[in-house]
């Protein structure tokens, strides 16, 4: 029996082998990547999700079976692809294909009672219910809402502010996403057109999401020098990648500190031998908190001074010696600032 439960969909039990994995899953495009196909199988989606995704559903399902209804589409002569639901409906085939018998009469494996979207929908709709429907359920990871997010706009045409409603977040990080995701499709073609010994790796997608504010400003207003920072993040000719990494040592982190001396960052783009460590040194170096260490205190001095109450001026009073520092600092802060005027 059908019921209808709105405009949009109607609810209906369905049997599990009428229902196809999401093929078009957007939480798994970074997986499709890396596998180095270019779509899924049903049968290759199921065992990915298998391998590493539902050991903690697995056991409320066993003995309970699926209580809420999972979302799917008609795709004509009975059969249905899902939308919502992908891990839970691998623990039912699972369960099926391991001949394990139900607690109880009263809970099924081998159908599920499903939320249906009609043949007709628009593939714009279902494309944002994808987002909708799965957002907040389970960390898509960066790149998975990156491409997402593109996806959307560029080739559903919905607006920044519509994406910003579907993945529960503000119109601001969206357009950020958008502008890391460009880079990185940039990075892509980059790739392909010269020909580099790097690889389309979406882990890559980080290098732009966790650039710093002056390496963006620096680096990504032009094609021409965002291929210069492309050139860092893959192999070069003694094959060799210059950021290695993002976060670890001699990574993007490190670069995003030394990148703001443009002496240093000059030296390091015109020398393929000059390590991240050798120009973060370099760095180190040429820097007033490391020339003058005791710069690092002056915040906690100041905080100290202003924050005396007092009983602290009666104590400090009785204390020759270190009445004696606070003037040699008071005489000495003196001086720079009458040497600034």
């Amino acid at each position: 029996m059908v019921k209808k439960t709105s405009e949009d969909y109607f609810e209906k039990t369905i049997p599990i082998k009428d229902i196809t994995l999401d093929l078009e899953n957007p939480r798994y495009h970074e997986k499709l990547i890396q596998t180095g196909k270019k779509k899924w199988t049903d049968e290759m989606l199921q065992e990915i999700i298998e391998d590493e995704d539902i050991s903690d559903i697995l056991p409320s399902i066993k003995a309970s079976g699926v209580r809420e209804p999972i979302w799917i589409f008609e795709k004509g002569n009975g059969k249905y692809e899902v939308l919502e639901g992908s891990r839970r409906l691998v623990v039912l085939r699972g369960l099926v294909r391991d001949k394990v018998d139900p607690p109880n009469s009263n809970i099924s494996y081998d159908k599920v009672k499903c939320h249906i979207y009609p043949k007709n929908t628009d593939p714009r709709f279902i494309d944002a219910q994808r987002v909708i429907l799965q957002t907040g359920k389970k960390k898509w990871g960066p790149f998975n809402e990156a491409s997402a997010i593109y996806k959307l706009v560029h080739t559903d045409r919905y607006t920044t502010e519509e994406v910003a409603k579907m993945m529960r977040s503000s119109v601001g990080s969206v357009n950020k996403e958008l502008e890391n995701y460009k880079h990185y499709v940039d990075f892509t073609k980059f790739i392909k057109k010269d020909k580099v010994q790097g690889i389309e790796d979406p882990r890559k997608y980080l290098y732009f999401q966790r650039a710093s504010a002056y390496v963006r400003d620096r680096f990504f207003g032009t094609l021409k020098e965002k291929e210069k920072f492309f050139k860092l993040i893959t192999p070069n000719k003694h094959g060799e990648t210059r950021i290695r990494s993002v976060s670890l040592k001699g990574g993007l982190y490190d670069f995003n500190k030394f990148a703001q001396n443009e002496i240093i960052l000059q030296k390091f783009l015109k020398n393929d031998r000059m390590t991240i460590e050798d120009a973060l040194d370099e760095y180190h170096g040429t820097s007033i908190n490391d020339l003058m260490p005791w710069i690092k205190k002056l915040k906690d001095v100041a905080k100290g001074i202003n924050n005396i109450d007092d009983d602290d001026l009666e104590k400090l009073k009785k204390e020759t010696a270190i009445m004696n520092q606070i003037k040699r600092v008071y005489l000495g802060s003196k001086s720079i600032i009458e040497s600034t005027k």
